[in-house]
This record gives C-alpha cells, sequence and structure tokens, in this order.
C-alpha cells in the first residue's frame, strides 16, 4: 500500500520525495581534560614518579627512602672514639601492585549494515571516546589515590599534622591539628572568606613553609625538622641563592569563594597593573594555570570537585593538595591497547580500551614517629567553599 500523500510546503513535493542530508563529521562533547601525564617522569623530582614493569617483573613493585644520616650530632674531638658509635644505614619502604582496567565496551550494533546506513565512521568514534574516558580515568584515580584510598575511614583516620593543613581563621593562614580529617573540618565552623576558612595567600605561603621545613609551619620553638622535608619539582636559583617551585592543585570552587577574594592576592599579584613575571597571577585570562606565589605554581584541577566533602550543620570542603617531587607512584605492566569481539556473526562488535597500570601516593613510615606513616610529597589542604551541601 502506498504512502498518502503529504505535501512539504512552500515546494509542494511529497515529503518522501525530500531526501535528508546527514553529514559524516559527527561533533564531539567539549571536555576539559586535566591531562596530569605532564607531570609523570622517571626523575626524582618528578611530581608523579614513573616506573615501568617488564615481563617477569611479577606483579607487586618495591620502592625504598634512603634515609638521610644524622647532620647535627657529630663526634668532635681529636681523641674522641669514633668506632662503635654509628649504626647501619636506614631505609623505608612501601610496595605498589598493579591491576588489569578496562573501559565498559562500546557495543556497535550491525557495523557492517552501518556503514551503508550512515556516512558517519563509527569506527573513529568509537576509537577517540575510549581514548578520552581512558585519560580521563588516570586523572581520576590519581586523584582518588590521595583524595579517598589514602584516608578512606575519615572519621578515624587523617595525615600527620606535618602533611594537612585545615584552614582557620583562628590563625593567620594556619591550623589545629585534629587526629581525623572530620573532627579537623567540623572545627572549621567559619566562612568561606580567606581570613577565616577560606584558601588564601598565607595559607599557601604556610604550606610552602611546612614543605621546606619539615615542620607543622608553626613559630615556635623546636618546630624546625619534625618531619621529612618536601622536595620541590624544581630546584631554580636566584641571585646565587636556592628557589625551591612547588605546586598547588585547587578545586576551582576554592579559588572562586577564597583566594580570588583574597585582598593579598589581588593587590600584590592578581589585580596588579604592572607585570614583574611571566608566573605572575593575571586576571585577564581565564586558564587553569593561575600563576605563582613565592614560586607555588597554582593550578586549578576540575576534577577535585569529585572529592568536596559535606560536613552537616558546617559546610562543604575542598579537599586541594600541595605538591612537590614523589608525591605519587605510577607504573606502567602494559600500556593502553585496544581491542574488539564480534558476536552474533558479525553482526555486532564491542570495543574497549585495557592497560595494566598501579598509582598511589608515596607514603613512607614517619622518619621521627613510629607507627606513623606520612606522605612524601603531598601536603592536604582543605578549605571551605560552602555553608551548604
Amino acid at each position: 500500500m502506498a504512502n498518502p500523500y503529504t505535501p512539504q510546503l512552500p515546494t509542494g513535493l511529497d515529503q518522501s520525495l525530500v531526501p535528508t542530508k546527514v553529514l559524516a563529521q559527527s561533533f564531539f562533547e567539549n571536555i576539559f581534560l586535566t591531562d596530569l601525564q605532564q607531570f609523570m617522569g622517571p626523575s626524582e623530582a618528578s611530581p608523579i614518579h614513573l616506573d615501568f614493569m617488564n615481563k617477569g617483573d611479577g606483579e607487586t613493585l618495591t620502592y625504598s627512602l634512603s634515609k638521610e644520616l644524622d647532620p647535627y650530632n657529630f663526634i668532635d674531638g681529636p681523641y674522641a672514639q669514633v668506632t662503635g658509635t654509628g649504626g647501619p644505614p636506614q631505609y623505608y619502604s612501601d610496595t605498589i601492585t598493579f591491576n588489569q582496567s578496562a573501559t565498559p565496551p562500546v557495543v556497535e550494533y550491525g557495523p557492517n549494515f552501518m556503514d551503508l546506513a550512515t556516512p558517519i565512521d563509527m569506527t573513529a568514534n568509537i576509537a577517540r571516546q575510549l581514548q578520552t574516558a581512558h585519560r580521563r580515568n588516570i586523572t581520576y584515580k590519581i586523584l582518588k589515590a590521595a583524595c579517598v584510598d589514602l584516608y578512606p575511614n575519615q572519621a578515624t583516620q587523617g595525615p600527620v599534622a606535618e602533611r594537612v593543613l585545615y584552614s582557620y581563621g583562628t590563625q593567620p593562614g594556619g591550623s589545629v591539628y585534629a587526629a581525623n580529617i572530620t573532627d579537623g573540618l567540623t572545627a572549621m565552623a567559619g566562612t568561606t572568606d580567606p581570613t577565616e576558612c577560606g584558601s588564601s595567600v598565607q595559607a599557601i605561603n604556610t604550606m610552602r613553609l611546612m614543605a621546606v621545613s619539615g615542620s607543622t609551619g608553626a613559630t615556635t620553638v623546636g618546630a624546625f625538622e619534625t618531619e621529612k622535608k618536601i622536595n620541590p619539582v624544581e630546584l631554580e636559583m636566584e641571585n646565587g641563592f636556592s628557589s625551591p617551585v612547588y605546586m598547588y592543585w585547587q578545586d576551582p570552587g576554592s579559588f572562586n569563594t577564597g583566594l580570588r577574594l583574597d585582598t593579598n592576592f589581588g593587590s600584590r599579584y592578581y589585580g596588579r597593573g604592572v607585570i614583574e613575571s611571566g608566573m605572575q597571577p593575571s586576571q585577564l585570562k581565564g586558564k587553569f594555570f593561575r600563576g605563582a606565589i613565592e614560586d607555588v605554581e597554582i593550578i586549578d584541577i576540575p576534577e577535585l570537585q569529585k572529592f568536596r566533602i559535606y560536613v552537616p550543620g558546617i559546610g562543604t570542603f575542598a579537599h586541594n593538595l600541595f605538591v612537590g617531587a614523589q608525591a605519587f607512584k605510577f607504573i606502567w605492566g602494559k600500556m593502553p591497547w585496544t581491542d574488539y569481539q564480534y558476536f552474533d556473526l558479525k553482526r555486532r562488535r564491542e570495543w574497549a580500551l585495557q592497560d595494566i597500570r598501579g598509582q598511589k601516593v608515596i607514603q613512607f613510615q614517619s622518619l621521627f614517629r613510629p607507627g606513623f606513616f606520612a606522605e612524601c610529597g603531598i601536603i592536604h589542604h582543605f578549605v571551605k567553599i560552602n555553608d551548604t551541601p
């Protein structure tokens, strides 16, 4: 039976006679991907220390930290006995195990028939989508290693005092230490203002002091080297003196509610009319790299928004990361590869991208407190960004 006549106005042609063109090009969702792979490398200064496993190496990699020798208690005197006063070198080690991971399979129905039915290159589109999902998963797993996996029970667990900063308004950028994350956040009852519980220039300066001195950043006697120092990602020289470079990975929300509103940030760096350095923060551009404060490079990591914490009755907090060298360990057991398989007499095809890898925060036994562990290259920074969920 023929289709009834349906005119296509204004031409008057039957609709069945008017073709519809399908573009061969398809458009993709615009994803601002934070590619943390740029921070990977085999150097000791790399924030994400990279290793490769070879055939027969097994499923676990052990890496070690060599404890520095005591630089203070030397044996002085021309006739003082040296033999018998020392001890063996000390090493602390940790392990990382890799797993095989894969993207959820993408099902391509009737691939042979689809080649006739549409001009869109389905196979090329699927390959691109798999690669993007894989790169995003690497970023997610690295951040999750620091924000979730390290202290899965926040009510009972938390970093040592030298590796965490709860931004209280009671001290200049400072912190009142709590043995677990929940108690630390609960005490942050102030507002998101940088002078209270928001992010600030003072907080970044405090974490820099914590890193270079191996301390809590306190200004009291005996606050130096209470824990291992954090090595910089780069050591520059200026006027003959060292200039250590670190990174501050921030939830963009914490920048909008805190650091951006800090008068010190605005007057000294962000809103200045005179540009002294290419690293100087600027409000003229919306790039994820926000500039540097005392050689601490401030970088927006939008994916950190997935790890926000809400404490009932207190507010919502961002989990930012002050990052130095050897903060993470990343191992490739096998680089990514794409596989597909046919079903139902090749009427259906499933695609997946797979790899074998492992990622972990590098953490060693505390150098001065037996039974405690300290991150090798991370200071956790909790800042308030909202008084509600």
